[in-house]
């Protein structure tokens, strides 16, 4: 037995498919402050890197609004404008949070920039004909950007890349418009909203290079959708759809469609605006009888309010009320988004966040290998209700194509 064993465990390694488990120290909050002197009245976290230690966003200062990155090493930096500027909007991070992109005023109108270190903040330009655009994601080696840019007749998602440039991603069958928002981490799908035949309203949309604009609609009743954050493949997409006023966050995908996630307990609206790498870290917005609430969703827990929750895993929220949380980390143990802490508008991020136990260890030992995967085929072989993967009651291929999902995603 021991022999066999020995063999096992060389051949799981030799395979390279053994991933840690990830464990971290007691979750914490960090109040990521202002900008010094009269450049500093409010703060928001929009994106987050890998590890939780760099943050996208931007601080509202008495006069003008700039883009920020902030570190735990160096703490909040001002990434300035675009000459010719007043204002920019710092929206996107790359994982190692050396790269950032979003928005900036210039002497050419509002413009696409990218910025890292070495190279400052870069303008993007604009497709033929155009007049302004805006960068919303990147990819997670900073090497492929999302967003949008006008044209003569409207406007068109696009996707940057330094060797390529600007590429017109074109319109949903009908449409005359269409926008970029989120790109996911392999840089390979992008989603947004864009109009169709059927209506001018937005419609939530998704991108991918060989199977170009896909139409996903909105959820059943409403008017339109939005598409805010995409998983890795584009397998995944959260986003808000609504009829005007009331509005609800969805996740979206290409085996199930699209799911409405609910409210929190006592509200009438929410909005998902970030997304973990494989899909099952969802965060957001909504509303409470507090006011503004941020909200992380997954399947085990469903729409629970961060204020509530957080406490829960130890971290201390006396003088916070958190908002909104705008982005997630690639592993889901980061959030980071904004609210008040004892009255002042501050961005914040969480980090350490114990996010429920990995899927994919489906023998739940803290390691996922090549036995979880053993392990899920026995159980899906002989039915047993635990190869329910995606909790829809029935064991059927979706269930196998869920769980491949997410072990070859790992956790």
């Amino acid at each position: 037995m021991a022999r066999i064993q020995q063999r096992c465990e060389r051949w799981t390694m030799a395979a390279a498919i053994i991933i840690a488990a990830q464990a971290f120290a007691t979750p914490t909050i960090t109040n990521l402050g202002v900008l010094p002197g009269p450049g500093g009245s409010w703060s928001r976290g929009h994106s987050v890197s890998d590890d939780g230690s760099a943050v996208a966003g931007i601080n509202v200062g008495q006069i003008e609004t700039h883009a920020i990155r902030w570190t735990r090493s160096g703490g909040m930096q001002d990434l300035g404008v675009l000459p010719g500027g007043g204002w920019s909007h710092g929206l996107g991070i790359s994982g190692d949070g050396s790269v950032i992109v979003g928005s900036s005023g210039s002497t050419n109108g509002t413009r696409a920039f990218r910025w890292s270190s070495s190279a400052g903040m870069e303008d993007l330009g604009v497709l033929p004909g155009g007049s302004s655009s805006g960068a919303y994601g990147i990819s997670g080696d900073g090497s492929v950007v999302s967003g949008y840019s006008g044209v003569s007749d409207g406007s068109r998602a696009i996707r940057w890349t330094s060797a390529g440039g600007m590429e017109d991603l074109g319109l949903l069958p009908g449409g005359t418009w269409s926008g970029g928002l989120a790109i996911s981490r392999d840089g390979s799908a992008i989603t947004g909203s864009g109009s169709d035949a059927s209506s001018t309203d937005a419609r939530a949309l998704r991108w991918t290079r060989n199977g170009g604009m896909l139409n996903i609609g909105v959820l059943p009743g409403e008017m339109f959708g939005m598409g805010e954050a995409v998983s890795d493949y584009g397998w995944v997409v959260a986003g808000m759809s609504g009829t005007g006023s009331l509005y609800r966050a969805f996740r979206w995908t290409s085996v199930h469609g699209m799911r409405d996630l609910g409210v929190l307990a006592g509200g009438t609206n929410s909005e998902a605006m970030g997304i973990s790498r494989d899909g099952s870290v969802v965060v957001g917005m909504g509303d409470s009888p507090r006011g503004s609430s941020a909200f992380l969703w997954t399947s085990e827990l469903g729409m629970v309010d961060l204020n509530v929750f957080l406490p829960t895993q130890g971290i201390d929220l006396t003088g916070w009320t958190l908002s909104a949380a705008y982005g997630v980390s690639a592993d889901g143990s980061a959030i980071t988004g904004d609210g008040y802490f004892h009255g002042e508008g501050r961005a914040w991020v969480v980090r350490g966040l114990w996010t429920p136990n990995c899927p994919a260890d489906f023998n739940a030992d803290g390691v996922l290998d090549l036995f979880d995967y053993l392990d899920f085929v026995a159980a899906f072989a002989s039915g047993e209700t635990a190869a329910d993967f995606n909790k829809d009651h029935v064991i059927d291929l979706f269930d196998y194509l869920d769980f491949v999902l997410a072990f070859s995603t790992g956790c």
